[in-house]
């Protein structure tokens, strides 16, 4: 399990080495955070906890990445936020942080914050629970305005979410995500017993994030495609998308 004593000692356990101590831009101490449920329901992943206990991930690639995207398009990275639906354990938002990033995540299951794993016990400011096919808003405090994402990261969740509440899961994220942002999303198309509801082919889920959201499909940004957690192409694909125009 992933667990750390520091945020020094999750960047060394990662092998990062260029860390600042960097406190993020936002957190959730400067955020409104609504939901409808704390905890998601009919959630296996926290009857019988796999994924969440089992995340190691340094997303300090996808992060350096993202920096060199929008600073090459004017935006400064200091200002750069990622939003990791299905967090897990928060590594991806902590090590975000370590490469001067800001990072939120948000997880559905209990398991991670009750034992303090990953950011949840160095950083538990950047990470908060909430089933994330119910309605969730983020505004920020001093503006009230919602909070906005240039890029909402999501790995092997969606296949988890059940299909008449894959609606509400998008409407979420592109009430969040930025004009200039994206969505990237490893989705597995393989069963996997009690713990994927969704099972579909890539042609399948473009079809319905072009019919059904607010976003459409897009080819991979190249400059952008590292895939944190997991290899994506073994048992699915990634989903791109951006706001419709």
């Amino acid at each position: 399990m992933a667990y750390y004593t520091s945020f020094e000692s999750f960047c060394e356990a990662l092998k990062i080495s260029n860390f600042r101590n960097f406190k993020p831009l936002i957190t959730f101490e400067d955020i409104t955070f609504e939901c409808e449920c704390e905890f998601a329901d009919n959630n296996y992943d926290d009857i019988e906890p796999k994924g969440c206990i089992n995340d190691f991930t340094n997303a300090t690639e996808l992060s350096m990445r993202m920096i060199k995207y929008f600073k090459k398009r004017g935006k400064d990275p200091r200002r750069l936020l990622l939003l990791d639906l299905g967090t897990a354990t928060g590594t991806v938002p902590l090590s975000c942080v370590a490469a001067d990033i800001s990072g939120l995540g948000i997880e559905g299951s209990s398991h991670p914050k009750c034992n303090k794993v990953g950011a949840w016990g160095v950083m538990p400011s950047i990470v908060r629970n909430a089933d994330i096919s119910k309605k969730i808003s983020l505004y920020l405090k001093r503006t009230f305005k919602p909070v906005k994402f240039d890029i909402i990261w999501s790995s092997d969740v969606f296949e988890h979410i059940q299909e008449d509440r894959l609606e509400v899961l998008f409407d979420n994220i592109t009430r969040h995500l930025s004009k200039d942002g994206f969505l990237i999303s490893t989705i597995a198309t393989i069963k996997d017993g009690k713990y994927h509801h969704t099972v579909k082919n890539r042609f399948w889920w473009r079809r319905f994030v072009n019919k059904n959201t607010g976003l459409k499909v897009i080819k991979p940004v190249k400059e952008l495609a590292a895939y944190p957690r997991t290899h994506p192409f073994r048992s699915g694909f990634v989903l791109w998308a951006k706001l419709k125009d």
